[in-house]
């Protein structure tokens, strides 16, 4: 029987006598088994201590957000693989209101010095008084030696009289009149920040005017933009006039119809000196005043290109005649249909215009 430790081969000793194996006896084994203990004791102690360690040291993490746990993984179900991601709906804009913020129009100047220009911006409603305002605002211009270029106007309409008074004065200074545009997608755009510049952006700079109202010209604005020497715009509404009751006495019937009369053949006879065609005019005069008629494209080119300029350019530039001194650019223009013969020609009528203008104040 084989003792404990020991190896099979065994092989006896000359010397001693004594089983040996291989150069290891029992007696030795059991001499030296002490030392075997202290270093597996030094050695659990090692691994424990290790084992400690590691146990603080991620102890410490976790309290520390060191590590941080992953979010649970989603599979998407079959059915929501192939769906398209939700998109964020686009913002509803309320388009502005139409009004005013006065009854009256807000009247802004603004004068180029270095060509003596004046370019007027007009916006709200036209009250009883404008057209005298608008008289006060331009002739210490006029009388310093400027000429009033172009009347930008933004107004849902007003008081008729007060409109023809400030298109009267703007015909005879012989000034461009403009309006909003439309752009491309039909929003109407106010254009009073490019008041000097000869061509307006498609897009344009605002749906509001200055106050926050809608951009438009309606009703007695449209008196203002048919007095244009030239014209510009197409936001153009027109309807039927009414009257203003102030708490006077009523009229009967048949004073209505002669009042009704009396402020059709003024009106009317007003828009026809300033070029409105009679189809265009009767369109308006059919439409009720809580109605708007629209000018359609073919209307508003119509009024844009037959102009009190357009016949005068028609007898003067296009037959090759220039009798007009070599005066300098309006403005820096980007329009080609604008030749120089039709700039001097239109500074020398200004020029006319304001020394007629000045006449009629001083006669």
């Amino acid at each position: 029987m084989l003792k404990p430790f020991a190896r099979h081969g065994w092989s006896r000793s000359v010397k001693d006598g004594r089983w040996s194996a291989h150069g290891i006896t029992y007696q030795a084994f059991n001499q030296a088994r002490p030392q075997a203990d202290a270093w597996y004791e030094q050695l659990f102690l090692a691994a424990f201590a290790t084992f400690i360690l590691c146990i603080l040291i991620l102890a410490l993490c976790d309290v520390s957000g060191g590590t941080k746990p992953r979010a649970p993984h989603r599979t998407a179900k079959p059915a929501e693989a192939n769906l398209p991601s939700p998109q964020k709906p686009e913002p509803v804009v309320t388009p502005p209101e139409i009004g005013s913020a006065q009854p009256y129009l807000a009247m802004q100047a603004i004068a180029d010095q270095q060509r003596k220009l004046l370019y007027i911006n007009l916006w709200g409603e036209v009250g009883a008084r404008d057209g005298q305002r608008f008289r006060e605002l331009v002739t210490p211009y006029i009388r310093s030696g400027y000429l009033l270029s172009r009347v930008t106007i933004s107004s849902p309409g007003g008081i008729g009289e007060a409109a023809m008074d400030i298109g009267e004065q703007i015909r005879t200074l012989r000034s461009e009149v403009r309006v909003p545009f439309r752009d491309r997608k039909g929003e109407p755009h106010c254009v009073f920040k490019q008041a000097t510049q000869d061509k307006v952006r498609p897009e344009g700079e605002g749906l509001a005017d200055p106050d926050g109202f809608a951009c438009l010209c309606a009703s007695a604005c449209s008196f203002i933009w048919a007095s244009g020497f030239r014209r510009d715009g197409d936001v153009i509404g027109m309807h039927m006039f009414r009257f203003v009751d102030d708490g006077g006495p009523q009229w009967s019937e048949r004073e209505l119809r002669r009042q009704t009369a009396l402020g059709l053949r003024k009106f009317d006879g007003f828009l026809a000196r300033m070029g409105m065609p009679a189809p265009i005019r009767a369109q308006a005069w059919a439409t009720p005043p809580e109605s708007m008629y629209d000018l359609t494209p073919s209307e508003i080119t119509t009024m844009t290109r037959e102009t009190a300029f357009a016949r005068a350019r028609e007898a003067s530039c296009r037959s090759g005649a220039d009798p007009f001194p070599k005066w300098e650019p309006l403005t820096p223009s980007n329009d080609a249909a604008r030749s120089p013969c039709d700039q001097r020609m239109l500074l020398a009528l200004m020029r006319l215009g304001a020394a007629r203008y000045l006449g009629r104040l001083d006669s």
